[in-house]
């Protein structure tokens, strides 16, 4: 979701570059060698690890990443008091970290 004027994210060069080459010479090493099952348990076990704040930042991330069809069956599988607490507020929170990371700038 990108931010609403008159803000702009800035964006870093050297993180583009390395989602780029993890993009490009991981991700395909991970499909030739990871099955589906095997990604989903990693992925689990790895998100329940999370603080909570964790998750938020975790959320948001994905969200902003995924498909509209990849957000849907991730959201599907909460519970809804989690689909609430995030539709409420854990979207505002994850939005204002994430312009303290990225930075952003006044256009107006």
């Amino acid at each position: 979701m990108a931010p609403s004027s008159p803000l702009r994210w800035t964006s870093s060069p050297t993180l583009s570059s390395n989602t780029s080459t993890t993009e490009a010479h991981v991700v395909p090493l991970i499909r030739a060698h990871i099955t589906a099952a095997e990604w989903e348990q990693f992925g689990q076990d790895i998100f329940e690890k999370f603080t909570n704040p964790e998750k938020l930042i975790a959320t948001g991330v994905l969200e902003d990443v995924a498909t509209p069809e990849e957000v849907d069956w991730f959201v599907g599988e909460l519970p809804l008091p989690i689909k609430l607490m995030w539709r409420f507020a854990g979207r505002r929170r994850y939005d204002r970290y994430m312009e303290r990371v990225r930075g952003v700038e006044d256009l107006g």
